[in-house]
């Protein structure tokens, strides 16, 4: 199907938007990975990804969803999965510097990963991760200097004590704030390992872990079926900081998820993520395939980059 579609036309589609999540840009990274055998797949990418760098002057927002933060995040991820051999502190400088100021002077109304800062903290946290040659120490300063401001303010967003999101209980939770939090335990946890304003990092990691710890007694918490984001979440941050409490924990949760009999109401996302979960803690249980995921969602969890899903993070 994928193959097929752009088989068909000459040019790029012109009308869709430019977004990473339903747009050119999600396209442009699904075709990369698909084209892994198929040079032809590589060609259309190749193709997309110019008409996109030629009409990136039509993008105005700065969102990960369907703006620039996504665009950088997309290039950047590009280059380091080695599918394209750019400097991407040359190609992507322009951006950097909009972001920037985005952040520095412009107030945060959402945390949410698609319109919010987790977002652009994500298109931070990947551009520290780049290996270009002959480095700008400057740039580095800038983009770290945004990365703190971005985590410290997602960090307040759960820990202030008049409008924080812990402050709440987890049933009068929104199925979007569950899964932003499950969003934000891992992005502290990534910020952690990379050493990246380690003291909020850490601080985020553990007032959501213990609030999780406390939630999970709960057996109400299990009539949520995007509880099981939560799970997700805890195990995999458990597995990278090699908490083993945590992970029994967790696998005990996720027996008590199972038992709550959500598994004819999963979407194609939890369904993914149930998979998982049942590799990881070796249930005998034959769950559906996974089915309606976007083409982004579905080659990134294809076999080769099937943990990519908490790396992107299209858990929306």
């Amino acid at each position: 199907m994928l193959i097929t579609e752009y088989e068909k036309r000459k040019t790029p589609r012109r009308d869709k938007s430019t977004g990473l999540f339903n747009g050119d840009v999600g396209d442009c990274l699904s075709l990369f990975i698909e084209s892994l055998d198929n040079d032809k797949l590589k060609q259309r990418a190749e193709i997309l990804l110019e008409h996109i760098a030629d009409n990136v002057n039509q993008i105005s927002s700065c969102n990960f969803e369907d703006g620039l933060a996504g665009l950088g995040f997309a290039i950047e991820w590009l280059a380091q999965n080695n599918f394209i051999n750019i400097n991407t502190d040359e190609i992507l400088e322009d951006i950097d510097d909009y972001l920037y100021k985005d952040v520095v002077f412009e107030k945060k109304s959402s945390i949410m990963l698609g319109d919010g800062l987790l977002g652009k903290g994500l298109f931070f946290y990947k551009r520290l991760q780049a290996k270009n040659p002959n480095q700008n120490r400057y740039r580095i300063i800038c983009l770290n200097e945004c990365l703190v401001l971005l985590s410290d303010e997602l960090l307040n967003w759960f820990t202030n004590l008049e409008v924080g999101l812990l402050n709440k209980k987890i049933l009068d939770f929104s199925s979007q704030e569950i899964i932003t939090t499950a969003q934000s335990l891992i992005f502290f946890e990534k910020l952690f390992s990379s050493r990246l304003n380690t003291r909020s990092a850490e601080r985020g990691i553990y007032i959501i872990s213990s609030f999780l710890k406390r939630a999970f007694e709960d057996n109400e918490v299990y009539s949520q079926v995007n509880c099981i984001y939560l799970v997700h979440a805890y195990v995999n941050v458990a597995i990278k900081l090699n908490e083993k409490q945590w992970l029994n924990l967790a696998r005990e949760t996720y027996y008590r998820y199972l038992n709550a009999e959500h598994l004819e109401n999963l979407n194609a996302q939890t369904n993914y993520i149930n998979n998982y979960l049942s590799l990881i803690f070796k249930v005998d249980y034959k769950f559906k395939k996974t089915i309606g995921l976007s083409r982004l969602e579905s080659a990134l969890t294809s076999s080769l980059f099937k943990n990519e899903i908490a790396e992107i993070w299209l858990l929306n």
